[in-house]
């Protein structure tokens, strides 16, 4: 996986690489991998809603504190550290799975109606927790990731 180094000199990881630019083969990877993601997020999201309903957009914070968790974990695995994920693998589950799975635009709109209606405070809390929480996700995807990782001893 290729790292980009950002305004302040800090490398960071990418899930896309320049050099890798788009094959066939990845664009079916990546498609295959956004349709399953996009498939487990509604059923997903039918099952919260049906158990626990809408008065709070709980699916949708699931499921993105999830898919920041899960991203963190193939970043992880397809690192310079681990390195045990192929690009295609990579392409599949980060771009794809993930990309499918995750619901930016469902938390846009959700805000927006929230604020809107007349919730500011509950939107407010909404979007502080999407974000924090899916922050606080990803860094604990790659770090527990590589904790597994050193406890095997690989």
């Amino acid at each position: 996986m290729e790292s980009i180094v950002n305004s302040t000199g800090k490398q960071i990881i990418s899930p896309f690489s320049a050099k890798n630019m788009p094959s066939l083969l990845n664009i079916a990877f990546v498609f295959l991998g956004g349709g399953l993601g996009s498939v487990v997020r509604f059923l997903l999201s039918v099952a919260v809603v049906n158990r626990i309903g809408t008065a709070f957009p709980f699916a949708t914070l699931g499921i993105n504190v999830l898919g920041s968790f899960f991203i963190g974990v193939v970043v992880a695995l397809s690192g310079e550290r681990l390195s045990v994920l192929t690009d295609h693998g990579r392409f599949f589950l980060a771009v794809g799975v993930c990309g499918g799975f995750t619901t930016f635009s469902t938390f846009s709109l959700e805000s927006f109606t929230m604020l809107q209606s007349g919730g500011p405070l509950l939107a407010l809390v909404y979007i502080f927790l999407s974000v924090s929480l899916c922050v606080i996700g990803t860094a604990s995807g790659l770090g527990l990731t590589y904790w597994w990782w050193k406890r095997l001893g690989v």
